[in-house]
């Protein structure tokens, strides 16, 4: 029985509300950790995945053992010592711990590797950055003790999965065409963790403005472009401006105005994949009811294989 991409991404919008609704102890001591010494001679570069896809580079046998339910195992932490002696392992952020604790208390948990259809490794993937000389020491913690071969590794990545070449499922956020293997890789939308589910609000039944244009991570020319773009009475642009609260941006009066209040009294958001922050509003957007505008010749929005996002926004490409 075939492994399809559509049920895996069905897992991790189960995984996601999951982390939504679960309040997580950061408190919560993880205890068991496999320690792994490195020497030189054990490095080796990591499988290059550039042209992956589920037929070529998954094991769908291990995937039909469970009448076709999905079955993910998680590794326990490991730490990794290299040929200096220097733990190369980074510590396990919150976030991270809170994927790993949603996935352990979900119905797709497996206690045994040889079970398991996906493999969730045992340290923290969020942030690539993290990793001293980025892919080198990112592949120190993958091939330590070669224990994820033959398995299919599932990795969460929020930051950095562009420096990955790598035989393994990236679920990750801020995915651009150029890197994104389509039917292989998964677009998640980036994870707020300071919005609670009762802060998901319906839309207003008349709108203040007709769209609102943040554009304070925006690049001087394309700060410039939309202003000159969106200079009418009911398009409200805003930039940074003196205030202490980072949700306040002001208009071209100087007033200022809370992102998330004005996003609400807004009938359409502007999201620009030129502006850092794109996905936040877009998230932010869906959330209160204003209609996303994408412009954007990059981006892969979340969920994607599985979501008609031509029902929910306007996307247009600069190509065009």
């Amino acid at each position: 029985m075939r492994c399809s991409c559509s049920r895996i991404v069905v897992l991790l919008a189960t995984l996601f509300l999951g982390i939504a609704l679960w309040s997580f102890n950061n408190k919560r001591r993880y205890q068991q950790i496999l320690e792994y010494q490195i020497s030189s001679d054990d490095i080796t570069k990591l499988e290059s995945g550039k042209n992956c896809t589920t037929d070529t580079c998954l094991n769908l046998l291990s995937c039909s053992l469970h009448d076709g339910q999905l079955t993910v195992f998680v590794e326990p932490f490991i730490r990794v010592i290299d040929e200096n002696g220097k733990d190369i392992t980074p510590s396990p952020s919150s976030e991270y711990l809170e994927i790993r604790s949603v996935i352990e208390r979900s119905r797709y948990r497996v206690n045994a590797i040889e079970d398991a259809c996906l493999v969730v490794p045992g340290f923290d993937t969020l942030n690539i950055y993290r990793f001293n000389d980025d892919e080198s020491s990112f592949s120190k913690n993958f091939n330590a003790g070669a224990r994820l071969n033959n398995h299919n590794v599932l990795i969460f990545a929020f930051a950095g999965a562009s420096l990955l070449d790598i035989n393994a499922i990236i679920a990750r956020t801020g995915s651009r065409r150029k890197t994104f293997r389509r039917g292989f890789d998964l677009s998640l939308p980036l994870w707020n963790p300071y919005v609670s589910p009762s802060s998901f609000l319906s839309s207003l039944e008349k709108f203040s403005y007709f769209i609102v244009v943040p554009i304070k991570f925006a690049s001087h020319n394309v700060k410039v472009l939309l202003k000159n773009l969106f200079n009418e009475n009911d398009c409200l642009v805003l930039d940074e401006c003196d205030v202490t609260d980072g949700n306040f941006l002001c208009d071209s009066r100087g007033d200022a105005h809370n992102l998330g209040t004005i996003v609400k009294e807004s009938q359409f958001t502007l999201i620009d994949d030129r502006v850092a922050g794109s996905e936040l509003l877009l998230m932010s957007a869906l959330r209160v009811g204003s209609i996303p505008v994408i412009i954007s010749d990059f981006i892969v929005l979340p969920f994607n294989e599985v979501i008609n996002w031509d029902l929910l926004v306007a996307n247009y490409s600069r190509n065009r």
